[in-house]
């Protein structure tokens, strides 16, 4: 025996539910027929009522995955609409109308959904969708677990430029929302993106991103790392921003740790340089050569005064040597690798020592060391307006690492130690956002 009822229907969909009372866990395949003038029926299309539905779950209709929805191909006229019922297939049972059937008048119709789900990982969901017979509507998105629990909710409504150069209406479509919590990757590809009160699932883009970074800067102390720790923090490469794993230690230690890396990861991977110390020209040639993202370097000034003042037992000749042979070694890498050279990448600590000849110092790592990305990190003296100063600039501020790997493995946020890598068969599960 079967329980259910048609809830809408129109000259372009119709929706409803249906379960087999003697089978509460089956998913009942339903027939959708027009009744023919002259006797007899025609088919129109046979799915399966397996779409959740809150309502349904809320009023105990079993696990609430017996609703369905259809919108046709092409619509009916006023007069098929109205003699459209359904019911199981293979039954002679029809599901009745429901008290509250809602017949759209003329003229109205419901919204025609068009959009792709274009990125899904385990800490977010982006895409865009609009009613192609209201453009000027905006509607909002659930995303689902397979368990049918509602995990977020967004507004389809920000604007997209490649919407907009594609002809999507006027552009402003799309949503992106950030997930309460963490999905395992099961649980990832089990979700669904839909309408919010539809039953009607978003189809995946072609090209559907799932490995999008979710850990923007995460320090390692490499000194003394054991090769297998550092295999066991590779396991968090997918999830990094592109250079975001920074090696911090000697550069040694990196190159040496390096071999164990495959080249897909080195794409989340910086390596450090003080180049206040001398180092030998081959490990900078080899640095340059390391496939890495970045090369991180720390470069408070190019004035010989204020260097000479903040690193008195440096000489600042070979400093801007050692600048300008990174600088060079990383142009000589790129017939080799043309497209994995690592960056350069300077951070300018804003001290008070420094902070009137920033500007110069700025100017000098644009135009004579190949600097690709400057940003600034405010030290611990600094005055407000001493960094309001050196921001007006339009720099943006380095990002602080709010996770780090110890040399032993153990991985901390903010401080908080979330447990050791080498016991983490999934240590992004592990990381709390």
């Amino acid at each position: 025996m079967y329980q259910g009822y048609v809830d809408e229907r129109s000259t372009r969909h119709v929706a409803g539910w249906a379960r087999d009372l003697g089978d509460p866990a089956r998913r009942v395949p339903v027939e959708i027929l027009l009744a023919c003038p002259g006797g007899g029926t025609r088919l129109l299309a046979t799915l399966v009522a397996d779409a959740f539905s809150e309502v349904l779950l809320q009023v105990g209709v079993g696990d609430g995955r017996h609703g369905f929805r259809i919108e046709f191909a092409a619509p009916l006229t006023e007069a098929e609409r109205d003699t459209l019922f359904a019911r199981p297939a293979g039954s002679i049972q029809v599901l009745e109308l429901a008290p509250g059937l809602k017949t759209l008048p003329p003229g109205e119709e419901p919204p025609h959904f068009q959009g792709y789900v274009d990125e899904l990982s385990i800490g977010h969901a982006a895409g865009w969708l609009r009613d192609l017979n209201n453009p000027a509507a905006r509607f909002e998105v659930e995303i689902i677990t397979a368990d049918g629990a509602v995990l977020a909710t967004a507004r389809a409504a920000d604007f997209s430029p490649v919407l907009k150069e594609i002809n999507v209406g006027d552009g402003s479509y799309a949503f992106a929302c950030k997930f309460p919590r963490l999905l395992r990757e099961a649980e990832r590809d089990g979700a669904v993106v839909r309408p919010r009160g539809s039953t009607l699932a978003l189809e995946f883009a072609p090209a559907v991103k799932r490995d999008l970074p979710l850990i923007a800067a995460l320090d390692l102390d490499i000194e003394g790392m054991a090769p297998l720790v550092f295999a066991a923090a590779l396991k968090l490469a997918p999830y990094m921003a592109a250079g975001g794993m920074r090696l911090r230690g000697s550069l040694r230690a990196a190159l040496a740790l390096l071999d164990g890396a495959a080249a897909e990861a080195r794409r989340a991977l910086s390596i450090s340089l003080d180049l206040t110390q001398r180092m030998p020209p081959i490990l900078l040639e080899w640095a340059a050569k390391s496939q890495v993202f970045a090369l991180d370097i720390g470069v408070a000034t190019l004035s010989p005064a204020v260097f000479a003042t903040l690193n008195p037992q440096a000489g600042f000749t070979f400093f801007r040597e050692q600048l300008a042979y990174i600088k060079d070694a990383t142009t000589r890498a790129v017939p080799y690798f043309p497209t994995s050279t690592p960056r350069l990448r300077y951070t300018l600590p804003v001290l008070p020592e420094n902070a009137e000849d920033l500007p110069a110092t700025i100017a000098g790592l644009a135009a004579e060391f190949g600097a690709t990305e400057i940003t600034l990190a405010r030290g611990p003296a600094i005055s407000d307006a001493q960094w309001a100063r050196a921001r007006a600039a339009g720099w943006p501020e380095a990002a602080p690492a709010e996770l780090s790997v110890s040399a032993t493995g153990a991985l901390s946020k903010s401080g908080a130690r979330l447990g050791h890598l080498g016991e983490m068969q999934h240590p992004i599960e592990n990381i709390v956002f």
